[in-house]
């Protein structure tokens, strides 16, 4: 089933390395959205809510929902009226602030469905593939119309990213 990285010192230093990359995906991929929607105060905001995203187990699906709530609350925030003596500590301070605690809260309590909905989603295509196997060729291509239909829905997307890394996982 694959290598044994604990016999090996070399290959398990190079999945620790694999294991810490990936667990950057997401904090990462929520925070440049959030980036792009708010600049620079939505950057920390959007890192947060993609480590939230990780520990709620809702994975780039909640990261991707994570990253643009942290985006657009930061730019609201930033494009409401402040008195002069506050603006200079608004894009350092209070929006990433205020922001990062609406992500917070709204992962904590939204995030987890979302984690609910992609193991769901998991598990119906896992259950998909023990089928396609019962069911012979029809199963099978009945498996593929579903993924190709996932890819195609949103090109790019979240449903795309599933099926291609349910893909690569079969």
């Amino acid at each position: 089933d694959g290598p044994n990285f604990s016999e090996h010192p070399f290959y398990k230093q190079i999945a620790d390395i694999g294991s810490v990359a990936f667990g950057l995906m997401l904090p990462v991929l929520a925070g440049f959205i959030s980036m792009s929607i708010a600049d620079k105060p939505g950057l920390a905001p959007g890192l947060v809510g993609g480590v939230m995203s990780g520990n709620v187990k809702a994975g780039f699906l909640g990261a991707i929902f994570a990253g643009f709530l942290a985006g657009y609350v930061a730019r609201f925030l930033a494009r409401r009226s402040v008195p002069e003596w506050l603006r200079p500590v608004m894009p350092i301070f209070v929006i990433p602030l205020i922001s990062t605690t609406i992500v917070g809260f709204f992962m904590l309590y939204v995030g987890v469905y979302v984690g609910e909905f992609m193991g769901v989603l998991e598990s119906g295509l896992k259950s998909l593939q023990s089928n396609s196997e019962t069911f012979g060729v029809l199963g099978k291509i009945f498996l593929g119309l579903v993924l190709g239909s996932m890819i195609t829905v949103d090109m790019g997307g979240p449903f795309n990213k599933v099926a291609f890394l349910f893909g690569v996982g079969l």
